[in-house]
């Protein structure tokens, strides 16, 4: 992040971006030469009838288990909202940020990152308890509104900056592992990997939601009203989360059979 800002800074966004571009084909190009997959025996016959069969498996569980569906919802709800990000460079510079903003952004982004160390550090020490999962995504929902709300209402750039960092730095920071990890808790391994795929299905589909609604309203409202939207989406899924039932009690781990 610092290299690339450095870069942006120093030269122009365009230069920036294609040398990112080419810096990530050839990380691909290592992964795939370097990690080579071991210990994986494929499936020689009725791959497709096995492959039916766990996704139908995958799909019983994510419909009967309500924790896993309020994550899903959860997901779905909170990607919509976070989307509005892509406004936050705007908002920035509305609000007075300095003269070259690619440089101060970066900063914010370096700062975010080793908050969100520091927050999953916290997390991580914890998740183990009972409802501690809920509790703590809850929390992060709440640290995103008072971010959304601190960059809308923000009389100057440095007021506008610590509410990014409370969204991008612990809101989205901690969400997302807590969402892994919760899932997990649910599910064996024969469709763990099935369950992740929908609980990422759900992230795409908030995202694309999200977007294209929060983009039209932005449009029509302006960016202020914008964040104010999105951080009521944002609240309300905290509050869902907060009050819902699941992660109250050690419960046994689903067998993922239906």
């Amino acid at each position: 992040m610092l290299t690339f800002g450095l870069l942006g800074w120093a030269t122009n966004l365009a230069t920036a971006i294609i040398v990112a571009g080419v810096a990530m084909a050839l990380l691909a190009i290592f992964v795939a030469v370097r990690f080579t997959e071991r210990n994986f025996t494929p499936k020689r016959v009725q791959r497709w009838e096995t492959a039916l069969e766990i996704f139908r498996r995958g799909i019983s569980l994510a419909r009967r288990d309500q924790e896993i569906l309020l994550v899903f919802v959860a997901t779905l709800a909170l990607n919509s909202a976070t989307m509005v990000a892509w406004l936050f460079p705007r908002q920035l510079i509305n609000l007075g940020f300095p003269s070259n903003p690619i440089l101060w952004y970066t900063s914010i982004g370096i700062l975010s990152a080793a908050l969100g160390v520091v927050a999953l550090s916290i997390v991580e020490a914890r998740i183990d308890g009972v409802g501690v999962a809920r509790r703590y995504y809850a929390f992060a929902c709440l640290i995103g509104v008072l971010g959304l709300v601190a960059l809308a209402v923000a009389p100057v750039a440095l007021i506008g900056g610590v509410g990014v960092l409370l969204l991008n730095g612990i809101t989205d920071s901690v969400t997302r592992p807590i969402s892994v990890v919760w899932v997990n808790r649910r599910t064996t391994s024969d469709v763990r990997a099935t369950v992740h795929s929908f609980l990422s299905q759900a992230e795409s589909m908030g995202e694309i939601c999200g977007g294209f609604l929060l983009a039209a309203l932005a449009q029509v409202r302006g960016i202020s009203v914008t964040l104010l939207a999105a951080g009521a989406v944002l609240a309300l899924t905290g509050i869902v989360v907060a009050w819902s039932r699941a992660d109250r009690a050690s419960m046994p781990l689903m067998n993922g059979r239906g």
